[in-house]
């Protein structure tokens, strides 16, 4: 339901695993090592790339889709951590099975 999915999500955003701007940088780093390995890299790559760098090194960690991702891919997600999705989803069979 839609209660049910904004609570997950919430739940989700209340997380205590949170990454310094180092881990993030070093994740970001294989992940950037990995695309320019590729011959169809995204638009506008090496810029991002750069820019990705610049605010990790001055230790921020919030970042948004480029307009060009927004403008092809139009995302409308959320995110929703696996452990409490798979518990939710194990609840709501429970209820399923109950009602038959």
């Amino acid at each position: 339901s839609p209660q049910s999915l904004a609570e997950l999500f919430i739940a989700s955003a209340r997380t205590e695993e949170v990454m310094t701007a180092a881990e993030w940088k070093r994740c970001w780093e294989r992940i950037a090592e990995a695309l320019g390995t590729i011959s169809h890299r995204p638009m506008g790559f090496e810029e991002e790339r750069e820019a990705i760098s610049r605010r990790l090194d001055s230790g921020r960690t919030d970042m948004h889709h480029s307009r060009h991702f927004n403008q092809v891919y139009s995302p409308h997600y959320r995110i929703i951590r696996r452990d409490l999705f798979d518990q939710a989803r194990l609840g709501w069979s429970e209820m399923m099975r109950d009602s038959f």
